[in-house]
């Protein structure tokens, strides 16, 4: 018997007309476009439905159903779909489609599973059934409850939703898209706002100069689409460029000329003529900002290794200090002898400065504009000289599109080290460069390039099943002849727990790992992007907050640590208790106001002598970094005795009191950003 399921059929006819003349339309951006004209439809639906005083609830995804509606009443009017999944999950197993794609595979079982319509029951007979199923009375009883309901972010505008909307984009990038601004936009408002209103406050917000337009990309077929961002984000990026220019000079160098070339020469003539001039830049460069990019291989860790035993000898007054990516692995800084820290631990509790300092800021290119500026604030009022490294690739300028290309013009000092050293193989040095060329575009065809020598080199393997792909990969892990230069990535925490659980027991079994675990409790990070922090459906109970509050209407700032205790959806807001056990309500769209929410989650987990592990938060008095790693050698009721992998030393931690640890056989990519290994296996879920 059929479900009752609203959709809609929509013919849309492949021609346009020009100048009196008939023709195709270039269906790819329709393809491409598919995500957002699927928005608009929810958003115009959402719309109406709310009209009528119904209230909606949200996945956190810019998805929703009418409230009332229960997850119970869905399963009984959904028997079309669980019979699809079925005959999918059944078709997976029996390899009868092995290189099948997941959507193949789900049209194969929807075409399978198709039975033929019973043309004979009358309207009146499928109604009968339907209130059978589940009495309409109940369901109306039940929306009932939610009916007319004041909702807490009515009072926002569709200009609010888009400046949350390119607030939320700035986590990733400076600049959007029109379309990639709606769609954000229209997932944020669903329920108040369709594309009308949206559309026509973003085009307001152009002509008001809020959002400007600052490139155009073509693309190979010769598409033109314009690229925006934000007038806050444009003006943060100003800044950044103007105190760079007025930085440009210092009072003198730290040494003269021919002092580091005698220096350099005597010394450090083993390093490649990149790495050299690296040094040469810093150590007599008069400017208070310099620049340096240079590709993953070109020799940086070496190179400040130098610099670090470099001033110790000639300049021993200069504190220097490493400021790395809040998420990335800090072991460059630990294996240069550089006293290091995250970005995010140095803006919310600044050193004072007391000696002449210089700040090397590694990965530079991954910083949030945002965070640069105030970086660079901070370095200006203290007059300490500023060394950024990186690629270069995601740092934008909005004026031209190369931050680096400005930094160049206004004379900043800039070396480029291209020389990779590690690179060894033909294989990784074609794929890095068709990468590199794809990411400057220089070529369009970039990633397709890689995916096909990646191929022609038996390197990249398709399995159908999950559960045999995971298998193989610990089969692997294990034969490798050492283990501990294997490298696993996974998107995907639950992928990653899994198989950490079964290389640790297959270790267990050979002995590698003692066969006592000792039962503790972790705090694991829960990366929430995108839009995902705007809904309080993504939020759990339990979890710890730390929450930065910025008022963007007074510029002030303050932050707290907090447990979450109570979610509403409804008011999309959570309740939290702070350490000092204030209990507090944060609403998750509010006006002038700017959120950061970094998430914690308590989870078991089993460790032994013999488990390699990793560090997930910065410890000053444990002398470990966000994304170190170690292995553990000796645990007793209370204590853990783990050897740290970058300088060889033992530390002696309680995991009760310290629970930011996890296993390491495994990985997410955020902790891997750095990491060196002779063999890398990346899973990738083309389902998910």
């Amino acid at each position: 018997m059929p479900d009752p399921q609203l959709h809609t059929h929509v013919l849309i006819v492949n021609q346009t007309k020009i100048s009196n003349k008939h023709r195709a339309i270039f269906s790819d951006v329709l393809y491409a476009n598919q995500a957002l004209i699927n928005q608009i439809y929810q958003n115009e639906l959402a719309r109406n439905i709310h009209n009528l005083g119904y209230e909606l609830e949200y996945d956190g995804k810019g998805k929703w159903e009418i409230a009332g509606i229960t997850q119970e009443h869905i399963r009984k009017f959904s028997k079309r779909r669980f019979e699809v999944q079925k005959d999918e999950t059944e078709l997976r197993h029996s390899r009868k489609y092995p290189n099948a794609r997941e959507t193949k595979l789900n049209q194969f079982a929807a075409l399978q599973s198709r039975t033929k319509k019973n043309t004979e029951i009358t309207e009146t007979k499928l109604k009968e059934s339907w209130e059978n199923e589940v009495p309409k009375k109940v369901i109306k009883q039940s929306m009932e409850k939610y009916r007319n309901k004041p909702r807490h972010d009515k009072k926002l505008t569709p200009k609010d939703y888009i400046r949350l909307g390119h607030d939320s984009i700035h986590q990733a990038k400076s600049l959007f898209t029109r379309n990639q601004i709606l769609d954000v936009s229209l997932k944020l408002s669903v329920g108040n706002y369709t594309i009308t209103d949206i559309e026509k406050s973003f085009y307001e917000m152009v002509a008001l100069k809020e959002i400007v337009e600052v490139s155009k990309h073509a693309s190979k077929n010769g598409l033109v689409t314009p690229q925006y961002t934000s007038q806050r984000m444009k003006e943060t990026e100003k800044q950044i460029l103007e105190a760079l220019q007025f930085g440009r000079v210092a009072t003198k160098g730290y040494l003269k000329e021919n002092e580091a070339e005698k220096i350099l020469s005597e010394s450090y003539a083993f390093l490649s003529k990149d790495q050299q001039h690296f040094l040469h830049q810093v150590l007599t460069s008069k400017h208070q900002f310099m620049l340096a990019l240079g590709d993953a291989g070109t020799g940086k860790v070496s190179a400040l290794k130098a610099l670090r035993e470099i001033f110790e000898r000639e300049k021993p007054e200069t504190e220097m200090i490493g400021l790395e990516y809040t998420e990335s692995p800090a072991q460059d800084f630990k294996k240069t002898g550089i006293e290091s820290r995250s970005i995010e631990s140095f803006l919310k509790s600044p050193e004072q400065q007391s000696t002449e300092r210089i700040v090397i800021i590694d990965e530079a290119s991954m910083l949030r504009s945002t965070q640069a500026n105030e970086i660079i604030n901070s370095t200006t009022r203290e007059n300490s000289r500023l060394l950024l490294l990186g690629d270069g690739k995601r740092l934008q300028a909005l004026s031209t599109g190369n931050i680096h290309r400005d930094l160049q013009e206004m004379k900043v000092p800039y070396v480029r080290m291209t020389n990779a050293l590690w690179q060894q193989t033909e294989l990784v040095q074609r794929i890095a460069t068709s990468i590199k060329d794809f990411q400057a575009g220089k070529n369009d065809m970039g990633i397709e390039d890689t995916f096909r020598q990646l191929r022609k080199n038996s390197c990249l393997r398709q399995i159908a099943s999950k559960p045999e792909c995971i298998r193989e990969i610990v089969d692997d892990y294990l034969a490798s002849d050492k283990i501990g230069n294997t490298l696993i990535i996974t998107a995907s925490n639950e992928d990653r727990i899994e198989l950490n659980n079964r290389i640790r027991s297959e270790l267990k079994k050979s002995g590698t790992i003692d066969g006592n675990d000792i039962h503790t409790k972790v705090s694991v990070p829960v990366i929430l992007s995108g839009i995902k922090p705007y809904f309080a459906q993504n939020y759990e109970i339990n979890q710890q907050a730390l929450i930065h509050i910025k008022d963007l209407s007074t510029g002030e700032k303050s932050w707290f640590d907090s447990i979450i205790t109570g979610i509403d959806s409804k008011s999309n807001s959570l309740q939290v208790l702070t350490r000092e056990n204030d209990v507090k309500e944060i609403f998750l769209r509010p006006k002038n106001i700017q959120y950061q929410i970094s998430l914690y989650e308590t989870q078991e987990r089993k460790f032994a002598a013999g488990d390699r592990i990793v560090f997930l938060k910065d410890d000053k008095s444990l002398g470990v970094q966000n994304g170190s790693f170690g292995t553990i050698e000796k645990t007793d009721t209370t204590h853990f005795h783990i050897r740290a992998h970058d300088r060889n030393r033992l530390i002696k931690m309680e995991p009760a009191r310290f629970p930011w640890i996890d296993h390491a056989y495994a990985l997410t990519p955020e902790k891997t950003h750095k990491s060196i290994a002779s063999k890398i296996v990346f899973l990738v879920d083309t389902r998910a």
